[in-house]
Formats: structure tokens, sequence, C-alpha cells
């Protein structure tokens, strides 16, 4: 048997020390009656008063409270089998790593406060594989789809302004390392998140973009 509220169990106590104290109270009360009068003739001083009926009552009155406590705590019995379908989704996370990510307009500046979001991001994550790709001039795979996200979270944090060497801001190459990653993924559902302050300096952010698209969308090209 399992329990919803198995903290209202301990109840049971209190209503264990009620019974304890309703059966005090009754012995009180008898010696009560018996130092008023003699044994025989309590009978006819105390007409239409039945013990046994005050006994019953009072057992009812505990098991009814005892069966609330036990109503309140939730007890189930047995199990049941229930398949959940989860499809997760894979995701490519672009950070661009050029010096412009230094400015702390946004303290304390623009690449850590990136790299904080994305770690909120990956606290959220459940059954979802992530990748990591740095980017400025060129791009690079910081990590590859995994569902590892401690190890994404250490590959994270080598993500710093001059770990791509060619400066600049190439949005579109970017999209490209994404779309190579997705390569060989049978996942159906995929996404690309850019984390970026600057313009695309290669010009071929929308190209790829679209390409991106077409291919996500194209079941060919998830073999």
């Amino acid at each position: 048997m399992q329990w919803g509220n198995a903290s209202y169990l301990h109840a049971l106590w209190l209503v264990a020390a009620l019974a304890v104290f309703m059966r005090w109270s009754a012995a009180r009360r008898r010696r009560a009656l018996e130092s008023f009068a003699e044994p025989p003739l309590l009978p006819g001083l105390v007409v239409g008063l039945s013990a046994r009926r005050r006994r019953i009552g009072a057992a009812l009155f505990l098991a009814a409270l005892a069966l609330a406590v036990v109503a309140l705590a939730q007890p189930k019995w047995g199990y049941r089998w229930r398949l959940v379908r989860r499809e997760g989704i894979d995701i490519v996370i672009a950070i661009d790593t050029s010096k412009s990510m230094l400015a702390a307009d946004v303290k304390p500046d623009r690449l850590t406060r990136a790299k904080m979001e994305v770690n909120d991001l990956l606290g959220c994550l459940q059954g979802d594989r992530v990748a990591l790709v740095v980017f400025a001039g060129s791009s690079y795979i910081l990590c590859p789809l995994t569902l590892d996200y401690a190890a994404a979270e250490m590959f994270l944090k080598a993500a710093r302004v001059g770990v791509v060497p060619l400066g600049g801001t190439d949005i579109g190459g970017a999209i490209e390392q994404a779309i190579r990653i997705f390569r060989g993924s049978e996942r159906e559902h995929r996404a690309v998140i850019l984390l970026s302050d600057g313009e695309d300096l290669g010009g071929k952010a929308g190209e790829a973009a679209k390409r991106a698209k077409i291919r996500s969308s194209d079941p060919t090209e998830r073999t």
C-alpha cells in the first residue's frame, strides 16, 4: 500500500491519546458516582443513563475520527503501468565570442551574460540533446550533441573572447556549422539558438537560415 500524504498518519497518535483521555474520564465519572451513593442505589439514581451506550458512542466516534485521518493520508492500493512517450529535440546553441562581446553595457559583460542565460537553459532541459558552437570570423564546435548537460556546462566555461582566432561576426558560418551538426540526427525537431551582439559581417546569414529550414523539413537530410 502507498500513501499520498503519509504525514497525516501522525494524527493517529492524537486519536489514541483522545481514546486514553475518554477512558480516564469515564472511569473518573464512575468513581464520582460511586462516591455519591452506594452501588446498589446507582441504577435508580441515573435512570436513562446507559454505560453501554456511552461506550458504543465513544467507540464509534473514535473509529470515525481514525478513518478520517486515514482518508486524509490518501491510501492507494495496487499500481497501474502507463506508457509516456517523450520526444526530445536537438538544439545547437551558437555563441558569439567576438571582441565586442566584452562590452559591459550588460553586467558583467555581454558574453558572460549570454553564458549565464545558456546555463539557465541547460538547467531546464529534459531529454533534449544540446550542442555548443562558438563563432567570430569563423566557427567551431565546442561541444557535440549530448544529453550530458554537466559536460555541456563544462565546455561552456571555455567559451571566451579569443577562443576563435579570426575576428569578425560570421553568423552565416555559425548556422552552417549547426547544419553540419544536425546531419545524421534522427530526431524530427531541431532548433538553432544564436547569441550575438553584432551584424552578420559575412553577409550569408539569410541564405544559411533558408538552407537550415529546408534541410530540417527534408526527411532525407536526417539520414
